[in-house]
């Protein structure tokens, strides 16, 4: 009895597991059809949306060739009006520039009387208009008649010029002359004023008068003033000497100063040093033991001269 209920069992147990078996494979079978028709949907979805964006593109592009097309066509359109204005105003600007040139030439024309000069009929303001044929040249007759009176020009043009290059030639030539006359008259006055410097006599006894004052002489005795008198008389006598040194150039002042002894250093203070050396040989007697040239002035106002060193002394 165990026997056949173990048998039972076993049956039982065999027709189970064979069942799950085949439950499993029917469930294989349906999984792999499910995922057969997913990828077939899928690739269909594909490929429609694929196809729909294609056909928009082809459309959109034909639209804008064709956009295209017509802004081409209204350019060219624009750009053929444009020219046929630019055209019309190069016409017009030639025509007035042919007239300027006719008018300019005729005004600088030699021995015009600037009256009234008949070019032609006066230019007008054309109104712009749209040029359906293509414009002709414009006549070269104005421009040959241009050419002539440029050429009447260009030769007026060069003989002013040449009478220019003339005259300042002329003018230069004058002014060199001035110069060299200025120059001859200063070395002129220069001379002169040396010649006087050295022609200068020598009998100071009107320069002694004036200085000394004295008022009588007895031979060769010499008057005794008061310090005060003295004083006067030694400044009157370097305002002389001033006097008579502001007209001596340069060279002349070297000259006295070689010949006196004094050193040169500049005209105005070196003439000072001259007017205050003379001075004090006039007043104190200084330089009469070292050889210089002593005047002796007499009553009757005659003077004889020795020459020493070269410097001037008197003695009454």
């Amino acid at each position: 009895m165990h026997k056949e209920m173990g048998e039972k069992l076993d049956k039982v147990v065999e027709a189970i597991d064979g069942k799950k078996t085949n439950e499993g494979n029917e469930v294989a079978i349906l999984k792999a059809e499910v995922e057969r028709l997913s990828w077939l949907n899928a690739g269909a979805s594909t490929s429609a949306t694929m196809a729909q964006p294609s056909n928009e593109h082809k459309e959109l592009v034909r639209r804008l060739r064709r956009e295209q097309a017509e802004m081409k066509a209204a350019a060219d359109k624009h750009f053929s009006l444009l020219e046929g204005v630019i055209l019309a105003l190069q016409r017009q600007c030639e025509d007035a520039e042919n007239n300027a040139e006719v008018w300019r030439n005729e005004a600088l024309r030699p021995g015009n009387i600037r009256g009234c000069v008949a070019v032609g009929s006066t230019p007008i303001t054309e109104a712009r208009v749209r040029p359906r044929t293509t414009p002709s040249a414009v006549p070269s007759v104005a421009r040959q008649v241009d050419a002539q009176l440029k050429g009447v020009v260009e030769r007026h043009q060069a003989e002013v010029e040449l009478l220019k290059e003339m005259r300042l030639k002329e003018v230069n030539a004058r002014r060199e002359s001035e110069k060299e006359i200025e120059k001859l008259k200063e070395e002129m006055a220069r001379l002169q004023t040396v010649k006087k410097s050295k022609a200068r006599g020598t009998n100071l006894k009107s320069r002694l008068d004036d200085a000394a004052c004295v008022s009588a002489r007895k031979g060769k005795e010499k008057v005794l003033d008061s310090p005060a008198k003295e004083a006067v008389d030694r400044e009157a006598f370097i305002r002389n000497e001033r006097k008579q040194l502001r007209a001596l150039n340069k060279e002349a002042v070297v000259a006295i100063c070689e010949r006196e002894g004094i050193t040169y250093t500049t005209p105005d203070p070196t003439k000072e040093d001259i007017a205050r050396k003379r001075a004090s040989v006039v007043f104190d007697g200084e330089g009469e033991d070292k050889g210089v040239s002593v005047v002796e002035v007499t009553e009757d106002g005659d003077g004889n001269s020795e020459t020493g060193v070269g410097r001037d002394s008197a003695t009454s």
